[in-house]
Protein backbone atom coordinates (compact mmCIF):
# COMPACT_ATOMS: atom_id res chain seq x y z
CA UNK A 1 0.00 0.00 0.00
CA UNK A 2 1.27 3.46 -0.90
CA UNK A 3 0.23 4.75 2.53
CA UNK A 4 3.00 2.56 3.97
CA UNK A 5 5.73 3.97 1.69
CA UNK A 6 7.73 6.69 3.43
CA UNK A 7 9.27 9.73 1.79
CA UNK A 8 12.70 8.14 2.19
CA UNK A 9 11.60 4.85 0.56
CA UNK A 10 9.96 6.77 -2.29
CA UNK A 11 13.18 8.69 -2.89
CA UNK A 12 15.22 5.46 -2.91
CA UNK A 13 12.80 3.77 -5.30
CA UNK A 14 12.95 6.61 -7.80
CA UNK A 15 16.70 7.01 -7.43
CA UNK A 16 17.17 3.41 -8.60
CA UNK A 17 18.83 3.14 -11.96
CA UNK A 18 16.21 2.80 -14.64
CA UNK A 19 18.86 2.56 -17.34
CA UNK A 20 18.87 -0.56 -19.47
CA UNK A 21 15.47 -1.68 -18.26
CA UNK A 22 13.84 -4.09 -20.64
CA UNK A 23 10.94 -6.49 -20.42
CA UNK A 24 13.16 -9.08 -18.71
CA UNK A 25 14.27 -6.97 -15.75
CA UNK A 26 11.35 -4.57 -15.26
CA UNK A 27 9.33 -7.08 -13.24
CA UNK A 28 11.03 -6.29 -9.87
CA UNK A 29 10.38 -2.55 -10.36
CA UNK A 30 6.74 -3.16 -11.19
CA UNK A 31 6.44 -5.45 -8.19
CA UNK A 32 7.66 -2.66 -5.88
CA UNK A 33 5.59 0.06 -7.57
CA UNK A 34 2.40 -1.93 -7.56
CA UNK A 35 2.93 -4.14 -4.53
CA UNK A 36 2.05 -7.18 -6.62
CA UNK A 37 3.88 -10.50 -6.55
CA UNK A 38 6.40 -10.89 -9.42
CA UNK A 39 4.84 -14.19 -10.55
CA UNK A 40 1.44 -12.54 -10.85
CA UNK A 41 2.88 -9.60 -12.81
CA UNK A 42 4.29 -12.03 -15.38
CA UNK A 43 0.80 -13.44 -15.92
CA UNK A 44 -0.90 -10.06 -16.45
CA UNK A 45 -1.43 -8.96 -20.04
CA UNK A 46 0.32 -5.75 -21.10
CA UNK A 47 -2.87 -3.68 -21.54
CA UNK A 48 -4.16 -4.78 -18.15
CA UNK A 49 -0.80 -3.97 -16.57
CA UNK A 50 -0.87 -0.49 -18.10
CA UNK A 51 -4.38 0.06 -16.69
CA UNK A 52 -3.29 -1.14 -13.25
CA UNK A 53 -0.24 1.16 -13.31
CA UNK A 54 -2.35 4.12 -14.36
CA UNK A 55 -4.88 3.48 -11.61
CA UNK A 56 -2.37 2.77 -8.85
CA UNK A 57 -0.21 5.79 -9.62
CA UNK A 58 -3.04 8.24 -10.30
CA UNK A 59 -2.66 9.73 -6.82
CA UNK A 60 0.63 11.27 -7.96
CA UNK A 61 -1.28 13.74 -10.14
CA UNK A 62 -3.71 14.83 -7.45
CA UNK A 63 -3.70 18.55 -6.74
CA UNK A 64 -3.11 20.02 -3.29
CA UNK A 65 -6.41 20.97 -1.72
CA UNK A 66 -6.50 24.56 -0.54
CA UNK A 67 -7.71 24.38 3.03
CA UNK A 68 -8.21 27.30 5.39
CA UNK A 69 -5.77 26.87 8.31
CA UNK A 70 -4.61 23.37 7.37
CA UNK A 71 -3.61 21.15 10.28
CA UNK A 72 -1.85 17.89 9.57
CA UNK A 73 -1.22 15.19 12.15
CA UNK A 74 1.26 12.79 10.64
CA UNK A 75 1.51 9.32 12.10
CA UNK A 76 3.63 9.46 15.23
CA UNK A 77 4.35 13.20 14.98
CA UNK A 78 2.86 16.30 16.49
CA UNK A 79 0.48 18.56 14.64
CA UNK A 80 1.90 20.58 11.76
CA UNK A 81 0.55 23.27 9.49
CA UNK A 82 1.67 24.89 6.27
CA UNK A 83 1.01 28.11 4.43
CA UNK A 84 -1.26 27.10 1.56
CA UNK A 85 -0.66 30.39 -0.21
CA UNK A 86 2.95 30.06 -1.33
CA UNK A 87 2.99 33.76 -2.25
CA UNK A 88 3.18 34.39 1.52
CA UNK A 89 6.43 32.44 1.88
CA UNK A 90 9.00 34.84 3.27
CA UNK A 91 12.11 35.82 1.36
CA UNK A 92 14.15 34.19 4.13
CA UNK A 93 12.31 30.89 3.71
CA UNK A 94 12.77 30.97 -0.05
CA UNK A 95 16.44 31.93 0.19
CA UNK A 96 17.02 29.10 2.70
CA UNK A 97 15.42 26.61 0.34
CA UNK A 98 17.35 27.84 -2.70
CA UNK A 99 20.63 27.84 -0.77
CA UNK A 100 20.04 24.25 0.34
CA UNK A 101 19.38 23.13 -3.22
CA UNK A 102 22.52 24.91 -4.43
CA UNK A 103 24.69 23.77 -1.53
CA UNK A 104 23.81 20.10 -1.88
CA UNK A 105 23.17 20.16 -5.65
CA UNK A 106 19.80 18.66 -4.80
CA UNK A 107 17.59 17.09 -7.40
CA UNK A 108 13.80 17.16 -7.16
CA UNK A 109 13.87 13.88 -5.21
CA UNK A 110 16.70 14.90 -2.89
CA UNK A 111 15.13 18.25 -2.07
CA UNK A 112 11.75 16.87 -1.01
CA UNK A 113 12.76 16.80 2.65
CA UNK A 114 13.99 20.39 2.45
CA UNK A 115 10.66 21.50 0.98
CA UNK A 116 8.86 19.95 3.92
CA UNK A 117 11.42 21.43 6.33
CA UNK A 118 10.75 24.90 4.97
CA UNK A 119 6.97 24.63 4.58
CA UNK A 120 5.74 22.60 7.54
CA UNK A 121 5.52 24.29 10.93
CA UNK A 122 4.96 22.55 14.22
CA UNK A 123 1.98 23.71 16.24
CA UNK A 124 2.64 24.23 19.97
CA UNK A 125 -0.34 25.08 22.17
CA UNK A 126 -2.26 26.22 19.09
CA UNK A 127 0.53 28.55 17.91
CA UNK A 128 2.46 28.00 14.70
CA UNK A 129 6.24 27.93 15.18
CA UNK A 130 8.36 30.37 13.20
CA UNK A 131 10.74 29.13 10.55
CA UNK A 132 14.21 28.38 11.89
CA UNK A 133 16.84 27.78 9.22
CA UNK A 134 19.17 26.33 11.85
CA UNK A 135 16.84 23.35 12.27
CA UNK A 136 16.36 22.49 8.58
CA UNK A 137 18.50 19.34 8.72
CA UNK A 138 16.62 18.13 11.81
CA UNK A 139 13.30 18.77 10.05
CA UNK A 140 14.48 16.95 6.94
CA UNK A 141 15.52 13.96 9.04
CA UNK A 142 12.25 13.98 10.95
CA UNK A 143 10.08 14.15 7.85
CA UNK A 144 11.82 11.33 5.96
CA UNK A 145 9.47 8.81 7.59
CA UNK A 146 6.26 10.56 6.55
CA UNK A 147 3.99 8.52 4.29
CA UNK A 148 4.54 9.74 0.72
CA UNK A 149 0.78 9.90 0.20
CA UNK A 150 0.57 12.50 3.00
CA UNK A 151 3.20 14.87 1.66
CA UNK A 152 3.62 14.47 -2.13
CA UNK A 153 0.81 16.92 -2.88
CA UNK A 154 2.41 19.68 -0.85
CA UNK A 155 5.84 19.03 -2.38
CA UNK A 156 4.50 19.01 -5.95
CA UNK A 157 2.36 22.11 -5.38
CA UNK A 158 5.43 23.95 -4.07
CA UNK A 159 7.56 22.99 -7.08
CA UNK A 160 4.79 24.01 -9.50
CA UNK A 161 4.60 27.39 -7.76
CA UNK A 162 8.41 27.73 -7.76
CA UNK A 163 8.60 26.93 -11.48
CA UNK A 164 5.89 29.49 -12.20
CA UNK A 165 7.79 32.16 -10.24
CA UNK A 166 11.02 31.34 -12.09
CA UNK A 167 9.22 31.55 -15.42
CA UNK A 168 7.67 34.92 -14.55
CA UNK A 169 11.01 36.35 -13.38
CA UNK A 170 13.18 34.44 -15.87
CA UNK A 171 15.28 37.46 -16.79
CA UNK A 172 15.98 38.29 -13.15
CA UNK A 173 17.15 34.72 -12.33
CA UNK A 174 18.82 34.03 -15.69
Amino acid sequence: RWEDVTLQQYQKLFNMSFENIDENNIIPYLSVLLNINEKLIKEIEENDLTNILTERLSWLNTELLVIENPIIKFKGLEEYTYENNFNLITIGEMVSFEMLIEQYKSSYLDSMGYVLGVLLRKINNGIRENFDANNIERYKEQFKNLPITDCIYLINAFFKWRNKIYKIYEDLFG
